[in-house]
């Protein structure tokens, strides 16, 4: 569950808030899509959601961690090789190597891109580097998930891929919020 009450945020020097007194409920394994034009305070609102962002004012409850998946996958890329890359989160827990390399694989497969385990990001499509990044956070099996405008980056081709892994997902994870 995620509740924001009356939640403000404000930038250094911008005269109007980004955010201003938001109030939001999201219950368990339901699904939310916000939308607005540029500027209108979604990418704040993900991120405040997932902790990167504190808010001026206001409070906020998130049951469990938040998984965020941001707009342009080069930003949260860390590694070269794929493994590697959705492995992250893993190694950040201690998650033990066999275990590792057993939930990668398993995360790879499950959205259909196992292919590309030893590819290295840099030699990825946009759409292929979504669907890593996805990986990487879904690894992590989050409770919450985020996801800031992921198919701004991507083709037709590559959005209708990420649509239906998306679709598969929401099936694999109904508990997923």
């Amino acid at each position: 569950m995620i509740e924001l009450e009356a939640v403000t945020v404000t930038y250094p020097r911008r005269p109007e808030p980004a955010l201003r007194d938001i109030t939001l409920r999201i219950a368990p394994g339901e699904a939310v899509c916000v939308m607005g034009t540029n500027g209108s305070g979604k990418t704040t609102l993900a991120h405040v959601l997932a902790g990167v962002i504190p808010p001026d004012t206001g409070r906020i409850t998130v049951r469990g961690t938040v998984g965020l998946l941001f707009q342009n996958p080069d930003n949260q890329m860390v590694a070269l090789p794929v493994d590697r890359e959705v492995a992250f989160g893993l190694e950040n827990r201690a998650v033990p190597g066999p275990e590792m390399v057993r939930q990668v694989a398993e995360q790879l497969s499950a959205l259909g891109i196992a292919r590309l385990s030893n590819r290295l990001t840099t030699e990825l499509s946009g759409g292929e580097k979504q669907l890593v990044a996805l990986a990487g956070v879904l690894v992590t099996d989050p409770p919450v998930l985020v996801l800031d405008e992921p198919e701004s980056f991507l083709d037709d081709d590559a959005r209708t891929a990420f649509e239906r892994q998306l679709a598969a997902l929401a099936e694999r994870l109904p508990h997923l919020t």
